[in-house]
Formats: structure tokens, sequence, C-alpha cells
């Protein structure tokens, strides 16, 4: 498996690592989007940047130069044959969306795969991921309509996959192999609720008394990790937590805080910083406190006794995504 993410100096975002066989390896430094996914080829997605056998290539500049109308590309995802979706839009001069469309560039052949138009003056669709069989997932809006999470299959129309009752919105913002989406419920009001949606039907992923939850990272077995609140500051494991937002994991529809997973006294804050990955391992990523210093963890499961073993990545890292481990 490999680990990839940023190390700080100071507060000057630094270089990309990417950690493997207890290796760190400095990839170099570049600027740009927040998209950042790994692959089991170890072919890293940063923003509208491609890192694969030690190089970086610019994804924007090899799609926008097929599409003749493109003023602004993102991309979204990057799947295990090295296909990266993303949206492509042409804005006029009120900045209203003229044209715009889901495109699909592999990495490996360096060409545009498919490319799906649709009508962005009443329907549009922010795509947000991929998986192995390009199921591409997102959010639409129909007719006008609220933001919904929505799937779509190649030369198939969006698929809306509706809300939960007491929500006005959904986000449809990761998707695994078996074609399970997690993402986000929202209310008129802001509040929102993590949600996992399989076989039909969405549950809410809830929270820990607190009113929000978010969801970060999914593997294929239907584990999601985010971020959920408390009502008010929780003492786990005899240690005062400082914030009432914690790191989560939801699994076999139970929710477990990150925290409650490590050994008594282990002096570890996995909730005020980041967890930004699960592998099909049930390995857990990001970043902690301990003793007040950041680092970079990787949490595992260990069958007997039934917790975590904490794995130090090093200080001032931030690890943002996790290979998933070859089964």
């Amino acid at each position: 498996g490999q680990v990839a993410g940023t190390y700080y100096y100071g507060n000057n975002a630094g270089d990309l690592f990417i950690y493997e066989n207890d290796k760190f390896n400095d990839i170099g430094k570049i600027s740009d989007g927040p998209t950042f996914s790994l692959n089991n080829s170890g072919q890293l997605l940063i923003g509208e940047s491609l890192y694969s056998n030690g190089h970086f290539t610019s994804i924007k500049d090899n799609v926008s130069s097929k599409i003749p109308y493109t003023t602004t590309y993102v991309s979204a995802g990057l799947n295990n044959q090295g296909n990266v979706v993303g949206t492509d839009v042409h804005w006029n001069d009120t900045m209203r969306t003229v044209d715009s469309a889901i495109t699909i560039w592999n990495a490996n052949s360096k060409t545009l795969s498919s490319t799906f138009e649709f009508n962005s003056n009443k329907n549009t669709m922010l795509v947000r991921g991929i998986n192995d069989n390009n199921q591409v997932v997102g959010t639409c809006s129909f007719n006008y309509g609220n933001d919904v999470a929505c799937v779509k299959m190649v030369d198939q129309d969006p698929v809306s996959l509706g809300t939960i009752e007491g929500y006005s919105r959904s986000l449809g913002l990761l998707i695994n192999n078996a074609g399970q989406v997690a993402g986000d419920v929202a209310t008129d009001t802001g509040n929102t609720h993590a949600f996992l949606y399989s076989n039909g039907t969405m549950t809410d992923i809830g929270t820990f008394g607190g009113k929000d939850s978010n969801v970060v990272a999914m593997n294929d077995l239907g584990q999601v990790v985010g971020y959920a609140y408390y009502a008010n500051n929780p003492i786990i494991n005899g240690q005062q937590i400082n914030t009432t937002r914690v790191s989560f994991l939801y699994s076999n529809g139970q929710l477990t805080d990150l925290n409650t997973l490590l050994p008594a006294n282990s002096e570890w804050d996995l909730g005020t910083l980041a967890v930004t990955g699960i592998n099909d391992k049930g390995q857990i990523i990001g970043m902690g406190l301990n003793h007040g210093l950041e680092h970079g963890f990787i949490l595992s499961p260990v069958p007997e006794p039934p917790v975590y073993a904490m794995l130090v990545i090093g200080a001032c890292m931030l690890a943002r995504a996790r290979k998933r481990l070859q089964k």
C-alpha cells in the first residue's frame, strides 16, 4: 500500500510525498487545486495535474485543447484504469453557464476517451468522482430544481438518488466499485448529515449528538470515514478532547469515534485535525495530535484484542490519500 500527502515547513505548504514500504519519497511541489486521489498504479491526481512514473502532466491542457468552448476545467476523480473525470464549462459575459461537458481523460493513453454534453441551462451536474466501472457520481440539478446526489453511466443520462426526509438537498461525493454512494444531505438552514446510499436506500449516518456530520472517504466495503459533532466536548478513554468535532468510522450501520478505537491513555487526538482516507483493509489515514504535535498517521485494525494499531508517518505531514491494497 501507499500513502500520498503533503508535508509542511512552518505555515507554508511544502512538497508532496509518497510513503511506501516504510520509505518516504519526496515527489516535488505543485500548486494546484484541491482534488487529491491515488490509485492502485501509484498515479496521483492533484488538482488539474497527474503524477505518474515520476512526472507531472497537466490534464487541463490536454482536455481544454480538445473542447473548443472550455473556459474552466475542474478535475474531480481518478480510477484504477487511469481515467480522470472532470467538468469543462464555458461562461458568457454575465458568468452564466453557456455550455458544459463531463469528460473522461485516460492518463495512460493521454487521450480524451469520453465527452458527455448536457443542457446546462436547465440541467446541471457537478461531478465529484468515478469508479472502476466508469460510473460517475456528483450533484445534479434537474429543471432548475434543488441539488440532488446523482450517478451517471457512460452514454446515459444522470439518475437522481433523491434525498432523506427532512433534508432539501443531497450532494453525491464518493462512489465505490460496488456502486455505493456517500455524500451529505443538507437543510435550507445549512445543517448537514453524512449519508450512505446502498441497494436503493439512502441512510443517514448521523452524529454524536451535535448538529452536523460530513463524509471524507469510503472503501469498496462501504466503510465510510469523515467528521461528526458532539453536543459538548467529549471525554474519551479518560482524555478530554478539546473540540466537539471528531473523526468517525461508519461500518455495518455503526458510527464510531476514531478516538475510541485506540488503547486507553494513548495520548492521541484524532478528531481535531483531519481524517482523509480508508482502504479495503480498513486502514485509516489522516492527521492527528500527539502531545500537541501534528503527525500523519495510519490506523490499522488488529483482530485480537479488538483495537487499532497506530503507525506514525511523521511530524507535520498531512496524509491525504491512501491507495487501496490489492485484494
